[in-house]
């Protein structure tokens, strides 16, 4: 999925097969996490949304939350990210 993925202004590339288990992971946990949710909607009745929301749906709302987990500063040092790419399981946020 994310094999090869470059991060941006770097030569680094994301090594997919090492990081396909924890983006099987996410992706099987937000579509059961969607699924909770649109049940627990059905249930109580949608959510309210603030003013400046109302153009979204709730659906496009609970993806935009998702997303915003992901959402950080990258430091673009470049022994920092090479950390990163080597010892951690997931790919890093910005692709994610």
């Amino acid at each position: 999925m994310y094999n090869d993925s470059k991060i941006s202004r770097t030569n680094l590339k994301v090594d997919g097969i090492k990081t396909l288990p924890e983006n099987i992971a996410d992706n099987e946990g937000v579509k059961l996490a969607f699924k909770a949710y649109r049940k627990l909607e059905k249930k109580y009745g949608a959510e309210g949304r603030f003013v400046k929301m109302q153009d979204f749906t709730n659906e496009q709302m609970f993806f935009l939350a998702y997303s915003m987990v992901f959402c950080n500063k990258l430091v673009y040092i470049p022994l920092y990210l090479e950390l990163i790419l080597k010892e951690d399981d997931h790919a890093p946020a910005m692709l994610r």
